[in-house]
């Protein structure tokens, strides 16, 4: 209740709100992955800078994969969320098919580098 308290309109009081909003859905979003965590799960990892190589070695090995983390969004400095890559592209969209079909979850991630509204974020 202190965080609502103290915040002003301010456009730095929005963005961090806005930047609270976003992590708080965030952790629900990862909370079944933390919940599976004790369990023999196989992820992997999709890096925007190599979304084609990583999509098209995902989908070979989908059989073995129960998780798949496409790491592609980034937080702007104003808090909103930037996507790195073009989910119509056709190597996306065929393995966003190709994991449906065979249960494979789909867990986007997101990168944050601003140290200091990390802090300013998560110090409440």
């Amino acid at each position: 209740m202190a965080v609502f308290n103290n915040m002003n309109n301010t456009k730095t009081s929005h963005t961090l709100f806005q930047i609270y909003v976003a992590l708080l859905l965030l952790g629900f979003a990862f909370l079944p992955a933390v919940a599976q965590a004790a369990s023999s799960d196989v992820g992997a990892w999709i890096p925007w800078w190599s979304e084609e190589a990583g999509v098209k070695s995902a989908v070979k090995n989908i059989n073995e994969l129960d998780i798949i983390y496409p790491f592609v969004f980034e937080v702007n400095p104003d808090g909103s969320l930037r996507n790195r890559v073009n989910f119509d592209d056709k190597h996306w969209k065929s393995l966003f098919k190709t994991a449906a079909k065979k249960n494979v979850v789909v867990i986007p991630s997101i990168a944050w580098f601003d140290g200091n509204s990390i802090h300013a974020v998560l110090k409440y």
